[in-house]
C-alpha cells in the first residue's frame, strides 16, 4: 500500500527541526564550564553577541531552552508517529490531521514554560530534588530535569491541574 504524507506534516517537521537545532545551539552556548559554576555573573555569547548575565538568569535561560528542546523532541516523536500510521489499512489509522498543526506549532513553546513552572516549584521547595541550594546549585540537574519536563509537559500539566483541584 502506498501512502502519501501530507505537506503540511514535512513542513511541520522541517520547522521542528529548525526549532530543535536552535534549542541545542542555545543549551550548548548557554551551558556553563564546570568552574564558572558558581560565579556571580558570567558573560556568554549568542548568535554572535556577547552579553553578560547574572546566574540566576542564566539558569532560568538553560531551562527555557532545555524545555524548548524537550518539548521540540517530544513533537518531532508525536509526528513521526503519527505520519508513519498513514500507511496502515484504513481501519487502523490514527490519521495525521491538519487541524493538529497548531499544536505542533505552538506545543515546544509551552513545554519551554512549563519547565520554567517545574523548575519554580523545585527552587521554591514544593517538589523536592537533590539539585543543591543557593550557589551549589547542580545546574547540570537542573538542565536535565528541564529537558525531560519539557518532554513530558502535557503529563506535567496534567499532575498540576490535579493538584489545583483537589
Amino acid at each position: 500500500m502506498q501512502s502519501h504524507v501530507p505537506m503540511l506534516a514535512w513542513i511541520l517537521a522541517t520547522y521542528l527541526l529548525a526549532l530543535a537545532f536552535v534549542a541545542a545551539y542555545l543549551s550548548f552556548a548557554l551551558w556553563p564550564p564546570a568552574q564558572q559554576l558558581n560565579e556571580g555573573e558570567r558573560p556568554i555569547r549568542i548568535f554572535g553577541r556577547s552579553l553578560s548575565i547574572q546566574r540566576e538568569a542564566h539558569i532560568l535561560l538553560i531551562v527555557l531552552a532545555m524545555g524548548l528542546l524537550g518539548g521540540s523532541a517530544y513533537d518531532l516523536w508525536t509526528l513521526s508517529d503519527n505520519v508513519s500510521y498513514l500507511s496502515y489499512p484504513l481501519e487502523y489509522q490514527r490519521a495525521f490531521r491538519e487541524t493538529q498543526a497548531v499544536w505542533y506549532v505552538l506545543r515546544p513553546w509551552t513545554s519551554s514554560f512549563m519547565s520554567v513552572i517545574f523548575y519554580g516549584f523545585i527552587r521554591s521547595g514544593l517538589l523536592v530534588a537533590n539539585i543543591g541550594s543557593g550557589k551549589e546549585i547542580n545546574v547540570y540537574g537542573i538542565a536535565g530535569i528541564a529537558g525531560v519536563s519539557g518532554f513530558l509537559s502535557g503529563q506535567l500539566y496534567e499532575r498540576f491541574s490535579n493538584l489545583l483541584n483537589h
